[in-house]
């Protein structure tokens, strides 16, 4: 594991220097108009990051020909993965963790998000496999010579886990990230397995890293004391309606919590010959390798028994109290309780975003603050996710108003022509919009 660590470290500055003579620009106090390339506003802003970062980003960006926000919302996910909970803010009030940002990145199927999401990933699978390995070391030598231990496995990030099974899978890990490159099928599992009040306050929980206690009928009671789980995936924009309009509907709170990564993506119509350079590989196994290695090695920690725990300046808590007071007159200004969410949590967001803004700031190499340049960005990106929650909203409720205007046209259709089976499947034949299922629900007064 340190040979590992020490690797990834030299693999970490070897590179940085190569970025460094390629862009030698400093963060400034001020934000950067950043280059549209693939799509129209609005863009995440990616000046807060280091140039190193930012060159990342454009190089994957360019090679995959998908939107920069891609890429942008999958480092800061990474990113908080590799730190899990050994950093955390604190505002006075409200404890926060950079692992606790839930992203859906919606775009159609052809759009390479899947590719580029793999990219940014695969030092976080290497970890896994690391930690694998040292898992089945551990178990060898606990069968060889007994202990009153019985190892368990550990994971940084997981693709397979189901609503139901997430808690056991984070009382082996506290600090998980969950990414699938289909988000649909878990959104799909939770609807159905979270029926129970009692399922979707255990996720909420997760959210504001609460304690989450299970009682199974079956097994070992469960006491996970400050969890901290992050999610990422995609999901096709047809299919927005069916995984998100339950949450809109009941208003439970567990929609509001995503940050959605809404671009105007487009399906590249060439091949590109272009590909990743090594550099810009090996910098980023190495920058998130030395992140993580550098936090969790207990043998060489600088970061101290219980973790770090960064303040915000003066000076950036005034721009908090000023964003907060804005999204408040948003709450204010509008009866709809769902976008009322939305600004709730966007004032939650924000302090997270900020975090993992801090952690990537090369100059704050002691991680002890969070300052107005870490808020400004934040803030920046918030304004972008709020633009996409409220696009998102409008095409779950639009999508919802239309079949209900297409079911009220089909039943009187129906009233005039009489529609049977053979003739219901002539109809859906002949307009695309339609499916068969959406009739037969609009016929039996379901739609």
């Amino acid at each position: 594991m340190n040979d590992e660590k020490e690797r990834a470290a030299n693999e970490t500055a070897q590179d940085n220097r190569d970025f460094d003579r390629k862009d030698n620009e400093n963060i400034s106090e001020s934000s950067h108009s950043d280059k549209k390339s693939l799509h129209e506003s609005p863009q995440l802003p990616t000046w807060g990051f280091p140039p190193a970062i930012r060159g990342t980003i454009d190089e994957v960006s360019e090679v995959y020909q998908c939107p920069k926000d891609f890429i942008t919302v999958a480092i800061v996910s990474a990113v908080g993965a590799a730190v899990g909970t050994r950093i955390c803010s604190f505002d006075g009030k409200y404890t926060n963790y950079a692992n606790s940002l839930w992203f859906v990145i919606i775009a159609p199927t052809g759009s390479t998000k899947t590719e580029s999401l793999r990219f940014v990933m695969k030092p976080l699978e290497e970890i896994n496999a690391d930690l694998h390995k040292l898992y089945k070391s551990r178990l060898e030598a606990y069968r060889k010579n007994g202990g009153d231990i019985i190892p368990k496995v550990q994971r940084v990030i997981i693709k397979d886990a189901t609503a139901e099974s997430m808690f056991e899978k984070l009382d082996l890990s506290p600090s998980l990230l969950l990414y699938r490159d289909e988000f649909s099928a878990f959104l799909l599992n939770f609807n159905k397995y979270c029926k129970s009040g009692s399922n979707v306050e255990n996720y909420l929980s997760l959210f504001n890293n609460n304690q989450v206690t299970i009682d199974r009928k079956a097994g070992d009671s469960l006491l996970i004391p400050n969890p901290a789980l992050g999610m990422i995936g995609g999901i096709q924009p047809e299919m927005l309606q069916k995984c998100f309009s339950e949450f809109v509907e009941n208003n439970n709170g567990f929609g509001q919590r995503f940050l959605f990564c809404y671009p105007d993506s487009k399906i590249p119509t060439q091949y590109s010959e272009l590909t990743i350079k090594a550099p810009t590989t090996n910098y980023w196994n190495g920058y998130l390798k030395n992140l993580y290695y550098g936090i969790n090695d207990g043998q060489s920690n600088i970061y101290g028994e219980n973790g770090i725990k960064m303040t915000f300046s003066k000076e950036a808590m005034d721009l908090y109290k000023t964003y907060y007071s804005d999204t408040q007159q948003k709450i204010i200004g509008t009866p709809n309780g769902y976008i009322q969410g939305i600004y709730k949590k966007l004032q939650v967001h924000v302090e997270r975003y900020a975090l993992v803004t801090a952690i990537m700031d090369e100059a704050n190499s002691r991680w002890n603050e969070i300052r107005p340049i870490h808020m400004k960005f934040a803030i920046e990106s918030m304004a972008v996710f709020e633009k996409w929650a409220l696009a998102v909203y409008d095409r779950i409720r639009g999508t919802k108003n239309d079949e209900k205007n297409a079911g009220e046209l089909i039943r009187e259709f129906d009233k005039r022509f009489h529609l049977k089976q053979g003739k219901q499947t002539a109809l859906a034949e002949c307009f695309e919009d339609l499916s068969q299922s959406l009739i037969s629900l609009s016929l039996s007064g379901k739609r």
